[in-house]
């Protein structure tokens, strides 16, 4: 009986898992197919998983860790047929669920769309690097920007990493992925000082006035200014502290405060824009008394007639209108006066630390990256200065180069 009963365990004892892969083509060319024949715990029945891959060594690599995943662990399921678009979406709802930034969230989706509409069909386990080679090819083709074509891709290989480390992939195919250029980003426009005199001269007797020139004397961004309280100048020191952002706008808009540290700052104002500002806290008051009860008292600097947040689309609307009133260039952005102001200073000689620190840079090396160009550079002097010290000695290249250059 007992040679019996162990005859018939062996009998009914599942089949081992056992792995293969063999070259094959494809419309895209020679790849490597690896397949791994595994039984099912429960039922016996025979059942197989493959996946494709560019190289022999990929598909060899993928079989046997997948047969010894089986033989580790009988009751393991193979990673199931959801396409890239099942699998992004289900990728977005756990992302949702994570303490990000509500505009974080919003460009994961809208950088995942792209994936989604060009790969969505395709089974994740049979994604490639090729297929995203190919994919981010096509954006390119449809002239998408620079930044955009590079967010996708980071977007991408941080979603597919996370289908690796669930076990729905073996490795990243988006790891050895090179997001191609894209269409160039657009140069700095920068608005020269006439300019920017032209746009202040031209709308001083407008509501938006103060508004103008806190963006052009400051150089903030437009959702710190947005989310200035009048508790954040100090009138005796003639300064102001930026403590917080506005971000998003409608029904997205949050107030966070600043990512970095260096965001956190504290700068001196000039008299003309306290003075402005002054002037605008006393029409202020003159809002508060006509809208009565409808007033929001919340201390903002830069609000509407009834104390509100101010929409970024109606400040948009409103600086097109002004560009308009002072015959300037449409192509002029509201961002581009902090870029004036932080190039009249350096390109009149102020320290590029100084710079970057009231910019709310985290330090002066993007803020070199971004104008070093407008930095004052006396070529020709420099190089005399330096032969006179090697050929001359410092005593006298000190004296040289005053009366030569």
């Amino acid at each position: 009986m007992a040679n019996a009963f162990s005859g018939d365990k062996i009998r009914n004892r599942p089949k081992e898992p056992h792995s293969k892969y063999y070259e094959r083509q494809s419309k895209h060319g020679k790849r490597w197919q690896g397949i791994v024949i595994y039984y099912d715990s429960e039922t016996g029945q025979r059942r197989q998983t493959a996946q494709t891959f560019a190289t022999k060594r990929d598909a060899e690599t993928w079989a046997r860790k997948t047969e010894m995943q089986f033989r580790d662990n009988p009751h393991h399921k193979p990673p199931s047929d959801e396409t890239v678009d099942e699998y992004l979406q289900r990728w977005l709802t756990i992302e949702d669920t994570l303490p990000l930034e509500e505009k974080t969230k919003r460009d994961y989706r809208q950088m995942a769309a792209h994936p989604i509409r060009e790969l969505g069909t395709k089974p994740l386990k049979s994604l490639t690097l090729l297929d995203i080679q190919q994919f981010y090819a096509k954006l390119s083709e449809q002239k998408k920007s620079r930044r955009t074509v590079n967010y996708v891709h980071t977007v991408l290989k941080m979603a597919l990493k996370d289908a690796v480390e669930w076990g729905l992939l073996v490795k990243n195919p988006a790891d050895k992925a090179k997001a191609p250029l894209g269409r160039p980003e657009k140069p700095l426009r920068i608005p020269t000082p006439e300019e920017m005199h032209q746009l202040l001269e031209a709308t001083r007797d407008t509501r938006w006035y103060p508004l103008w020139l806190w963006f052009a004397t400051t150089g903030t961004r437009l959702g710190e200014a947005l989310a200035l309280r009048w508790g954040d100048i100090d009138w005796e020191k003639g300064q102001v502290t930026i403590r917080r952002a506005l971000s998003g706008d409608a029904a997205h808009r949050v107030i966070k405060t600043p990512k970095s540290a260096s965001g956190m700052r504290t700068f001196s104002l000039g008299p003309k824009i306290q003075a402005t500002l002054r002037q605008l806290q006393e029409d202020q008051a003159n809002w508060g008394e006509q809208a009565g009860s409808a007033w929001n008292d919340e201390d903002y600097v830069f609000t509407t007639y009834q104390g509100k947040l101010l929409s970024k689309r109606n400040i948009d609307r409103a600086f097109k209108q002004a560009l308009e009133q002072a015959g300037l260039p449409s192509d002029i952005r509201i961002h581009d006066l902090r870029h004036g102001m932080a190039t009249q200073w350096l390109s009149g000689g102020k320290s590029p630390k100084m710079v970057s620190e009231r910019l709310g840079h985290s330090n002066v090396g993007f803020t070199l990256q971004v104008y070093g160009h407008v930095l004052p550079h006396d070529e020709v002097q420099a190089a005399y200065e330096m032969e006179n010290q090697l050929v001359s000695g410092p005593e006298k290249s000190s004296t040289l180069h005053q009366h030569e250059v």
